[in-house]
């Protein structure tokens, strides 16, 4: 069964998204393997300026609440400095704030470092993002990281490092805090309070799960997790090309049903309003991942024996999972009411 027939009918909810995510470039300096866009050296297709503005203008027209312009990749660095300074400025002239991520492959010394985030902070760049982790290393050296979170601290950028790795990394959180150039630097409080570092999880993108491999419950770790999803109707994604996706989660790009259309041919409202047709993405909005996989599970145990890592890959599960598609299409029936209560609940109380 189609998840896009799973229809409430009669049944009226609204979201405004927040964020508009602009995936300007497949192509990345790195080769990494389980990418979550498919990005690679080996890809090419990439945004131009007027595909940016235009999708930009058009979002915000159609959408008063959306506040923050993402750029990301990719490597949006692959662009060129004087491209993301002419984006950057033309975010801050709409009066929005712009954030960028990066692997921070042109970091290579303190003053090309110095050089690149003196002119982003100058065009409006209000937020970055790095990515590292055991894979990146392959491709791209920890000291870059320390360069580019260094000198935008220094010109008091937000700055959020985001670190993938798995129970059997070399690299972590410790290789990171450990290293001389960074305990130099945000050994003083008031440097290390302008950064956040957050451990990411390395994640496989495998659709179906070994029970005979898949002992270890690990649904208690993502307990904390035990709550609705804050990027599905918060935020959407443009590809660079034009396809619309739902939110910008690890695996979006793995679920069909999250493809909404290309937005250089159908109207952007038209294309978010288009996920209110299926149920199952309300059901994510206010439960979540995991709230959604507990509930399976007392309908079939054997979803106690998968493995899981990351919220998203619960999510990956759910759309395409054989077993658990058809569990869906069969029980969701049952959470329709309870799930509606806690929607206007939660409207009422402005939670969402």
């Amino acid at each position: 069964m189609d998840y896009k027939n799973l229809k409430i009918k009669g049944v009226k909810y609204n979201f405004e998204p927040r964020l508009l995510s602009l995936i300007v470039t497949d192509e990345c300096t790195a080769a990494r393997t389980n990418c979550c866009f498919n990005c690679s050296p080996k890809k090419g297709k990439t945004m131009t300026i007027e595909d940016m503005k235009y999708y930009i203008k058009k979002s915000i027209k159609e959408f008063k609440e959306i506040k923050v312009i993402v750029l990301t990749g990719g490597e949006l660095f692959l662009l060129g400095i004087k491209s993301l300074v002419e984006i950057i400025s033309y975010i801050k002239s709409l009066k929005l704030n712009s954030r960028i991520v990066s692997n921070a492959f042109w970091a290579t010394t303190p003053k090309k470092t110095k050089g690149f985030i003196t002119h982003l902070v100058e065009a409006g760049l209000n937020e970055i993002n790095f990515s590292t982790g055991e894979e990146h290393q392959k491709f791209v050296k920890i000291e870059n990281i320390i360069n580019a979170c260094i000198e935008s601290v220094k010109v008091n950028l937000q700055v959020a490092v985001n670190i993938e790795s798995h129970p059997n990394s070399n690299f972590n959180l410790t290789n990171l805090f450990d290293h001389k150039l960074f305990k130099e630097f945000f050994s003083v409080q008031e440097n290390i309070d302008k950064i956040k570092i957050v451990k990411g999880s390395w994640m496989s993108f495998n659709n179906e799960c070994n029970t005979n491999k898949c002992v270890e419950n690990k649904f208690e770790p993502l307990k904390k997790n035990n709550f609705g999803c804050d990027s599905i109707f918060t935020t959407f994604s443009i590809f660079p090309s034009g396809e619309t996706r739902s939110c910008c989660g690890l695996t979006v790009s793995k679920i069909k049903e999250f493809t909404l259309g290309n937005a250089k041919i159908c109207n952007i409202r038209y294309l978010y309003e288009s996920q209110y047709n299926n149920f199952i993405n309300l059901w994510l909005k206010i439960e979540g991942p995991f709230k959604i996989m507990e509930y399976l599970s007392t309908k079939e145990p054997k979803i106690n024996n998968f493995t899981f890592e990351h919220t998203c890959q619960i999510c990956n599960y759910l759309f395409n999972n054989k077993m658990i598609r058809g569990l869906i299409s069969k029980y969701y029936i049952e959470k329709i009411p309870e799930v509606l209560f806690k929607y206007h609940i939660q409207k009422r109380f402005k939670n969402i």
